[in-house]
C-alpha cells in the first residue's frame, strides 16, 4: 500500500495479469496451476500471492512413475482436458479484453510437457485468434547426451524433449526456450549464486519471463 501511494501508476496495468478479487480485497493472480503432484498444489495454495489462484490437479501413480509425454498427451492428458478448459473458458469470459495465453512447461517432464501440447493444440482451435506464447524450460541436453542410451531416464527425457519441441513450434505463436543449463550458469557468473535449489532455479526463471512479458504490462 505504501509503495501504491508513492508510485500510483504501479497499479495502472495490473489488470493485464491479475484480477481483483472484491471479497478477500486483493489482487488474484489471472492463472492456472495444473499438476500430478498433490503436494506441490498445496504448497502452492498458501502462498499469500498466489493462493487464491486456480487448480486442477490429478493424483495417478503411474503418470508419476513412468513420466511419458505419450501418457499426458494422449492417454493421460485426456481424462483430465475437460476439467481443464472449463477452467479456462471460465478465466476468459471473465476477461474484458483477452489477448492470449501464455503456456508455461518443463520439456524433459514427460506428462507435463505432453499436457502443454494437447491444451495448445486446443486452445488453437478454440480461440484461433489469441496468441499462444510457450515458456519452455529446456533440459541440458549435453547432461542428458552424457549420460548415454544405457540410461533409461535420460532417454525418456531426451524423447519427451524431441516430442515437445516440434509440438510447441507448430501450435505456438511464440516459444521462448528458457536453458536450465543457462540459467545456471548464469546464476553463477553473473549473479554468483549456486542455483542447486529448485525454488532459486523457478526464482530466476520467474525474473525472465518477467523480462519478455514487461512491453505487456508497462506499455
Amino acid at each position: 500500500a505504501q509503495q501504491q501511494q508513492q508510485q500510483p501508476h504501479i497499479l495502472d496495468k495490473i489488470g493485464t495479469y491479475f484480477s481483483y478479487n472484491e471479497p478477500r480485497k486483493q489482487f488474484v493472480p489471472r492463472a492456472l496451476f495444473i499438476d500430478m503432484d498433490a503436494s506441490n498444489l498445496d504448497a502452492l495454495k498458501t502462498n499469500t500471492v498466489v493462493g487464491q489462484s486456480q487448480f486442477c490437479g490429478y493424483e495417478r501413480d503411474d503418470v508419476k512413475s513412468n513420466d511419458l509425454w505419450s501418457q499426458g498427451h494422449y492417454t493421460v492428458g485426456r481424462e483430465m482436458y475437460d476439467q481443464v478448459t472449463q477452467n479456462v473458458r471460465a478465466t476468459m469470459e471473465s476477461c474484458e479484453c483477452a489477448q492470449g495465453f501464455q503456456l508455461m512447461a518443463s520439456t524433459s517432464d514427460g506428462f507435463e510437457a505432453g499436457f502443454v501440447s494437447l491444451l495448445q493444440t486446443q486452445l488453437k482451435d478454440l480461440y484461433p485468434k489469441k496468441i499462444r506464447a510457450n515458456f519452455a524450460v529446456f533440459p541440458d541436453m549435453k547432461k542428458l547426451a552424457a549420460a548415454g542410451s544405457n540410461h533409461e531416464p535420460s532417454t525418456i527425457q531426451i524423447y519427451n524433449h524431441a516430442l515437445s519441441v516440434a509440438k510447441f513450434e507448430e501450435n505456438s505463436d511464440l516459444v521462448f526456450p528458457l536453458s536450465a543449463a543457462q540459467l545456471l550458469r548464469i546464476g553463477r557468473d553473473k549473479l554468483g549464486r549456486k542455483l542447486r535449489d529448485p525454488q532459486a532455479l523457478h526464482w530466476l526463471s520467474a525474473l525472465v519471463v518477467s523480462g519478455v512479458t514487461a512491453p505487456l504490462r508497462f506499455c
